[in-house]
């Protein structure tokens, strides 16, 4: 995959783009369905751009996406990384309500540390998920993982805390770098994948949930409104296609009965005399 071109401020991306690998088979198919997903997002349709197309693998669909999203998220946390360091967050957070601690197999309790601290520790063991060939594998003579679903979770799961603090701790950072819309458009295909998947419980989302509701609201009144005006006709269009009636023929009986048929024309009423008018109230209200 290209490496992205939004950057931070010192023109360096926080991350590399992680490999597509497509030097293999499995590789390139992958990075084939990535084209494919992001040409049906760039045709405005977000919901449909995270289903899993006809016959094609869901572990694949999963591993896929992971790739795209962590280079994704990356990107977006390259665009404040200089706003968010160990004194300004001293701690990874979403708010005043939610804090997140590190753990992984080489901790043997959860450790507090600061934002930049957790994003860095996330994205190295991501980083070492995608390159073992046991949990994401690229030859065609090895499987995915039984656990593989439990893996794809916990990765979504640390990457939506990423976002939480973004959008809790740096909004007026993304603000000032007049990034709102790629920021949201992000968030909002993350999300979606993730519902379409299951990979995210209310627990996961609750720093964020009011602004979840609102996007996918959006999302569900938008598509309703495409629908509505794919579906509509113009009358103009209605009409054109409508036959036009024959005129009901006209046989010689009927033609009888009109000519010894006679109508009488009803007498004229005289006009009804209007009342004499009184004047009125004009009340100013």
């Amino acid at each position: 995959m290209q490496q992205a071109t939004m950057t931070g401020g010192d023109g360096k991306t926080y991350r590399p783009a992680a490999d597509w690998r497509t030097q293999t088979s499995r590789g390139k198919k992958r990075f084939t369905m990535c084209k494919y997903a992001h040409a049906t997002l760039g045709a405005g349709n977000v919901a449909r751009a995270v289903k899993l197309p006809d016959n094609e693998d869901e572990d694949e669909w999963l591993a896929m996406h992971v790739v795209d999203f962590y280079n994704e998220t990356s990107l977006l946390y390259s665009t404040i990384m200089e706003k968010c360091t160990d004194d300004s967050c001293p701690k990874m957070n979403a708010g005043s309500k939610f804090e997140y601690l590190w753990a992984d197999s080489k901790t043997k309790r959860p450790q507090k540390v600061s934002a930049p601290k957790y994003v860095d520790l996330l994205m190295t063991w991501i980083e070492e998920q995608l390159n073992d060939e046991e949990v994401f594998p690229t030859r065609i003579d090895c499987k995915f993982p039984s656990n593989f679903r439990q893996v794809v979770t916990k990765i979504m799961q640390r990457l939506f805390r990423v976002y939480a603090h973004i959008y809790h701790e740096h909004f007026k950072d993304i603000l000032r770098l007049n990034a709102p819309a790629h920021l949201n458009s992000a968030f909002k295909r993350f999300v979606l994948f993730c519902k379409e998947f299951k990979l995210l419980q209310p627990r996961d989302t609750a720093p964020l949930q009011d602004l979840i509701d609102k996007k996918l609201l959006l999302s569900k009144m938008q598509e309703a409104e495409k629908a509505v005006k794919e579906k509509a006709t113009p009358q103009y269009m209605l009409s054109a296609k409508m036959p036009i009636a024959a005129p009901s023929p006209r046989g010689p009986a009927s033609a009888a009965v009109e000519s010894n048929t006679t109508t009488t024309a009803a007498p004229a009423r005289a006009p009804k005399k209007k009342p004499e008018e009184k004047g009125s109230m004009c009340l100013m209200m």
